[in-house]
């Protein structure tokens, strides 16, 4: 792991803080109980400012400990990739003990998903897609008051103000970076798709299907009815986007939520 955050004691030691609560559950009960007593007194030698000679050596040992297990590298690297990816939005490394975020895999449980678009799909819309990210007023406040001398002392004692416009810069680049505008062409298969796919239990539908219903859905919405070079271009953009996915020979799968608007 060679992320900015886990060359830097005190970003690592973020990172930890908030999996801690969910490594009992990630890595499992013997596992944890094997390298626990171990990880905790690496973390607290990382939050000491006093030991900062021992701050390379505690670094190593909680990398080493977490990735023992797959679920231990999953766990902190995709908490050290994120860290670094809110980093690069332009957010001060303070505010990173309030995050609960992760780099996960768009596809994966929990993950927020939608596509936003008028009915037929006229005038586009815009795919929205944000994974785990959740923001810890309680955490943050501790940040802002003179209660969190030892964090503070390691972060460099940020200001209330400075950690309030952070979390404004983090917030707005993280919509601004997973919301993407959605053609026209593409709305309007999408809307397609969800007439004939969307109450069924798998899903899916063929592509003869999608072609025959954006046919008859675009005549009723004024719109053109696709060229057949049209239908796979706007089919092509719908999976690049990660709204629907191939589903066998000639058949397409509905994998992304919607909501319909005026």
């Amino acid at each position: 792991m060679t992320t900015d955050s886990a060359r830097s004691p005190a970003l690592l030691r973020i990172a930890v803080g908030r999996i801690h609560p969910t490594l009992a559950d990630r890595l499992g009960a013997d596992e944890w109980r094997e390298i626990r007593a171990e990880l905790d007194s690496a973390v607290e030698t990382l939050g000491d400012a006093g030991r900062s000679a021992d701050h390379a050596a505690a670094g190593v040992t909680v990398i080493r400990l977490l990735s023992r297990s797959s679920a231990g590298r999953e766990a902190l690297g995709g908490r050290l990739a994120a860290q670094d990816a809110v980093l690069g939005l332009g957010a001060v490394p303070h505010v990173l003990a309030a995050l609960d975020l992760d780099a996960v895999p768009e596809s994966a449980p929990g993950s927020e998903r939608g596509i936003t678009l008028r009915p037929g799909g006229v005038g586009g819309g815009k795919s929205f897609k944000l994974t785990n990210f959740r923001l810890d007023f309680l955490e943050l406040v501790k940040l802002g008051s003179s209660s969190a001398v030892s964090l503070e002392a390691v972060l460099g004692n940020p200001s209330p103000v400075m950690i309030a416009a952070s979390v404004l810069t983090v917030v707005q680049s993280l919509v601004a970076s997973t919301t993407t505008p959605v053609g026209e062409e593409e709305a309007s298969l999408f809307w397609a798709f969800v007439q004939v796919a969307g109450e069924r239990d798998d899903r899916t539908a063929s592509e003869d299907e999608l072609r025959e219903a954006s046919g008859k859905q675009r005549r009723e919405f004024g719109l053109e009815p696709f060229t057949p070079a049209g239908f796979v271009k706007a089919l092509r953009s719908l999976e690049a986007l990660r709204s629907v996915a191939p589903a066998g020979e000639g058949r397409w799968k509905l994998i992304e939520s919607y909501r319909v608007s005026g």
